[in-house]
């Protein structure tokens, strides 16, 4: 579609996204304003960028605080595993790295794998945290 020569338009709108947590059968809403500008090609990149003033600017209700959401119930512990750990424990960190990717991450990230994959690097991750706070004695 072509815009008359030196003729541009300006529309604006807003998008929402409705979300709903299904246990709680609570939703949230996040919107977002959104312009778009249709110039001409012969139009300078400046006038294309000029702030357009806000008339119509309407006060939306401030969302719920999250200290007020009741939450159902708290998560279950999810200790590290004791291979994964030993793991962890023993060689230099380029044995511990060689370890790792050849007997403990899947060979290849494909949909069957994946969820091991993360969980994994997520227990890898909380053992250098938990490591990380001991050392440093926090």
């Amino acid at each position: 579609m072509r815009s008359p020569q030196g003729v541009s338009k300006t529309y604006k709108d807003s998008v929402i996204f409705i979300f709903e947590d299904t246990v709680t059968q609570q939703r949230f809403v996040i919107a977002r304003p959104v312009q778009v500008i249709v110039n001409t090609q012969n139009e300078t990149e400046a006038e294309m960028t000029q702030d357009i003033p806000e008339n119509d600017v309407v006060d939306g209700i401030m969302p719920a605080c999250m200290d007020s959401i009741q939450w159902v119930q708290s998560l279950p512990d999810a200790p590290i595993p004791k291979y994964i750990r030993d793991a962890l424990e023993d060689g230099t960190t380029q044995e511990i790295v060689d370890l790792i990717r050849t007997d403990i991450l899947p060979d290849n990230l494909t949909n069957e794998s994946y969820a091991r994959h993360w969980k994994t690097v997520l227990w890898i991750e909380e053992h250098q945290k938990t490591s990380a706070t001991i050392s440093n004695d926090i």
